[in-house]
Formats: structure tokens, sequence, C-alpha cells
């Protein structure tokens, strides 16, 4: 059932060019060493999250941290607080069509994409508000 990732790049890039797109580059990685990540994700514009399932998306977190415009599927623990559809990136189906199409927008219109890169540095600040951090604990207990 599920796409592993290096299939679905592969997949998104092998449409655009049925489509006559190319998308300049894409990176897939299977890991990164913990104390590479945040350079990672400041090194890139666009994060992807392509899952079924995650506990809590702290990657996503992470990634609207450093600044990156966000394209994930929803999820069961996904949190609409961090990815904001259309406002920090796009929340998709998962399809490499839909995928492909969000990726592709992004890279084709820079004031988009840097205008979510800017919202998802907004939105975390946000939602890591120490006051409504604390609020959030209160409501769960």
């Amino acid at each position: 059932d599920e796409i592993p990732l290096s299939l679905l790049a592969r997949a998104v890039v092998d449409f655009n060019k049925k489509q006559g797109k190319e998308i300049p580059k894409i990176e897939v990685c299977d890991g990164i060493p913990l104390h590479e990540v945040s350079d990672f994700l400041k090194s890139i514009s666009i994060f992807v999250l392509t899952s079924y399932y995650e506990g809590f998306p702290t990657v996503l977190l992470e990634a609207a941290a450093n600044g990156n415009a966000l394209v994930s599927t929803k999820f069961d623990g996904f949190s609409d607080e961090v990815l904001k559809d259309k406002h920090n990136g796009y929340v998709v189906d998962f399809s490499v069509k839909a995928f492909s199409e969000k990726i592709q927008k992004l890279i084709d219109d820079g004031a988009l994409l840097v205008s979510m890169q800017k919202q998802s540095l907004e939105v975390i600040r946000a939602y890591l508000d120490e006051y409504k951090v604390i609020e959030r604990w209160e409501n769960a207990l």
C-alpha cells in the first residue's frame, strides 16, 4: 500500500516530464543524522512529507521553524495548526499527481513560495507561543 519516498520522488519527476515541466532539483533523503537536520532544513525551500500516519508531526514543526513551504498528506496525528492549507503550504491527497501539481506550483511561482516560507515562520511562532502551549497542556490534562 505504501509508496517508498524514493519511488514517489521519481514518479513526481516523471509525471512532470510528461507534462513538459522540469523540477530543477529534487533530493530524496532516506535518513539524515540528527546533528545535520537543522542545516539540511535550512538548505531547502520546500519540505514534502508523504505519510499515512505520524504520531505527532514533529518534522513539520522543524521544517516550518526553518522557513520551508510545506506539502503533506493529511494523516492521523496531523495538525492543521502547523500546516495551514494554501497558507504556508498544501495538504494533498496521497497521489503522485497531487504532490506533483503542488510542488510544481511552488517552483513556478517564486512569490508564492517566498510568501509560504514566511508564513511557515509566522505559523510556528504562533503555534509555539508560550501561553498557547501552557493552555494546550491545561486543556489536555
